[in-house]
């Protein structure tokens, strides 16, 4: 089964952050994409998002990706006024493999602000972000996979720290337009310049996911939070609602 850009994009843009996109085999090289992603959720708050995706191999499904995180959370700026927001820009290159059916997504990103170097003000490139996406389809089954390593560049307070942040969707489609699946989040703090490290939370639950003419997307997730020495709630909800632009 072929898959076309945004059908890999939608399953990688449960929003989350860093999630790329996909150009398939069948897509000529002169192919280009856009699509918007609004995501929320009880741990990061509001965090639209872009993503986009040029040709570069129509033989191989080879393909340049991009994309920008907006994370609109105050408490990631300063707290006096709000200035200095979290920004997070990155690239990456896809591949698609085993006739289309898998789509890898390595890329590197840059955080803008404060929030992983603890500067007194808003830094540029204050931390890199490397990553992986990693999405199969066949058949009515679905599986995304998420990983990302958020490390401070610039160490400059107490509250200087290093993340990870994964996940895996394992999911079903029941019909042509809905889905369902297991949710299974993570976040650790892995250094922190005050030697608070661990889970900030562990999340499991489900999704129930709707699309319509492999364009848009609604992707709910829900469960528990098992993680009790992180700061996040004892369950957690989640939303990415994902625009494909023509």
């Amino acid at each position: 089964m072929k898959l076309t850009f945004l059908t890999l994009f939608q399953l990688a843009a449960g929003l989350a952050p860093n999630c790329m996109l996909a150009q398939s085999a069948d897509s000529t090289s002169a192919s280009e994409t856009f699509s918007i992603v609004l995501g929320l959720d009880n741990a990061f708050g509001f965090n639209p998002a872009v993503y986009g995706s040029f040709g570069l191999d129509p033989e191989s499904g080879m393909s340049f990706t991009y994309y920008a995180i907006f994370w609109t959370n105050p408490s990631y700026g300063t707290f006096v006024d709000g200035s200095d927001l979290w920004l997070e820009t990155g690239a990456g290159i896809g591949f698609t493999g085993l006739s289309d059916r898998l789509y890898l997504n390595p890329s590197i990103g840059l955080t803008h602000g404060r929030l992983l170097s603890d500067s007194p003000r808003g830094a540029l490139a204050e931390g890199i972000v490397p990553s992986m996406v990693a999405v199969f389809k066949d058949g009515i089954f679905e599986a995304e996979g998420y990983f990302a390593w958020y490390k401070a560049l610039l160490n400059k307070g107490r509250n200087s720290g290093d993340y990870l942040l994964y996940w895996i969707l394992p999911g079903i489609r029941v019909s042509k337009r809905v889905a369902l699946g297991l949710h299974y989040e993570g976040f650790d703090r892995i250094r922190h310049a005050g030697g608070d490290t661990g889970s900030q939370y562990a999340w499991l639950g489900g999704y129930l996911k709707f699309n319509l003419s492999d364009r848009y997307i609604f992707r709910f997730s829900a469960g528990s939070n098992s993680a009790k020495n992180g700061i996040y709630s004892d369950s957690f909800y989640k939303l990415a609602v994902t625009v494909g632009l023509p």
